[in-house]
């Protein structure tokens, strides 16, 4: 009896160490683009704009952690959120929706934010919904590439400047352990 007692009080501190230790494993990265919608004279056909291409600074951003890139388990977009910054009197009712795809040299694109029903009512914020797939292979990377993909349902006549901050969750492990 005493030995059972003392292999299960072994266990159950070795499984909290555990997840004490997997806290420190996992972290957010943010990343804040902006970009310009140019004017766009049509409703309802696809436009595509591709983005400039995005420094993760992935290798120094591991580092603080105490990681690499070798290291990383799994990555999520946690939140992605849209924000207008001109025009002044700017906001969303111009969309109908709205893709973000990511993309790295070698790597196929993937969606990995999107809002396919904008509200009539949008205001200059936008959430958009987020994939739940892991998308590790393009934060490691050093460069992002991003691909907006829209659909109006009005015309615009002036150029939009938007800023897109994404959220992203990391579980890696620590260097030695």
């Amino acid at each position: 009896m005493k030995k059972l007692l003392i292999l299960f009080s072994f266990f159950l501190l070795f499984s909290l160490s555990c997840n004490e230790l997997d806290q420190f494993t996992m972290f957010d990265i943010d990343f804040s683009e902006s970009y310009n919608i140019p004017p766009i004279p049509v409703v309802n056909i696809p436009v595509e704009i591709p983005l400039p291409p995005v420094a993760t600074h992935s290798d120094s951003l591991f580092q603080i952690y105490d990681t690499d890139i070798s290291l990383i388990e799994k990555a999520t977009l946690r939140e992605m959120r849209l924000i207008v910054n001109s025009p002044a009197e700017g906001n969303f009712k111009f969309l109908k929706s709205i893709s973000f795809f990511l993309g790295a040299a070698g790597i196929p694109e993937k969606e990995a934010a999107w809002h396919y029903n904008v509200p009539e009512d949008a205001l200059d914020t936008l959430q958009l919904e987020t994939t739940y797939e892991d998308l590790s292979l393009f934060i490691v990377q050093d460069t992002l590439l991003i691909t907006v993909s829209i659909l109006t349902d009005t015309t615009t006549s002036e150029e939009y400047k938007i800023t897109a901050e994404m959220i992203f969750f990391v579980d890696a492990k620590i260097l030695g352990l």
